[in-house]
């Protein structure tokens, strides 16, 4: 008999996943989801989507290519308004 994941398994890894796409100043594509946690294009999606329902500052950040990138969006502003302010310094 196969082993299965908790049941709490599912969010401990959407709880992780926020916190990676929170590191992440480009964002980060479904393939990048699909590989961390080797599921499948549609669960890779489905995990998005509940971040996104979750964090409403979750959105399109970019393209990679052909690739959306995913991101929180307060997080891009403030890495803008400090690479800004930087400049100013030097």
């Amino acid at each position: 008999m196969a082993e299965d994941k908790p049941r709490y398994s599912r969010i401990s890894d959407i709880i992780e996943l926020a916190v990676f796409m929170q590191s992440k100043v480009n964002g980060i594509t479904i393939k990048d989801i699909e590989d961390r946690y080797f599921v499948s294009r549609r669960t890779a999606e489905r995990m998005r989507d509940s971040l996104m329902n979750i964090f409403p500052s979750i959105m399109e950040i970019g393209k990679d290519g052909a690739q959306k990138r995913f991101g929180f969006a307060n997080v891009q502003r403030y890495r803008k308004c400090l690479r800004s302010r930087n400049k100013f310094k030097s």
